[in-house]
Formats: structure tokens, sequence, C-alpha cells
């Protein structure tokens, strides 16, 4: 049971408090997308551990930070 607490923890630091950090410095909603969207896989995680609506949020997260690295090489 501990290590789900920490595994939540972590989940929790990566990625929906990375996606907020992002979506502030670069501007781009897919952030604050993944984060939703990573908030609700965690709340469904805690009764059914799917894993759909985190691989949901992965593609929501790296199609934003494909679109910030193209938005910071143009200038």
């Amino acid at each position: 049971m501990a290590a789900l607490v920490i595994i939540f923890i972590g989940h929790i630091l990566s990625f929906i408090v990375g996606a907020f950090k992002l979506k502030a410095k670069y501007g781009i909603a897919l952030f604050t997308a993944a984060g939703a969207v990573y908030i609700l896989d965690a709340v469904v995680a805690l009764f059914i551990p799917i894993g759909l609506l985190s691989a949901v949020g992965h593609f929501l997260m790296y199609t934003a930070l494909g679109r910030a690295g193209l938005a910071q090489a143009k200038g």
C-alpha cells in the first residue's frame, strides 16, 4: 500500500505539476488539457487501474512539447 502512495505522489509531481508549469512557460493549451487528463486518470486509477487516460495524457503532452519546440526554434 505504501508503494502505491509513493507512485501516486510521483505521478502527481511529474505529470500534473509539470503540465501546468509547461503551460505557464509556453502558453500552449494542450498542456492544460494534458494536466486535466492526468488528474482524471489519477482519480480513476484509485478505483480502476486501466491506464487509457494516461496514454491520452502522454499523447497530448508530447504533441504540446513538439509544438513548443517548433515555436522555440522559429524564434
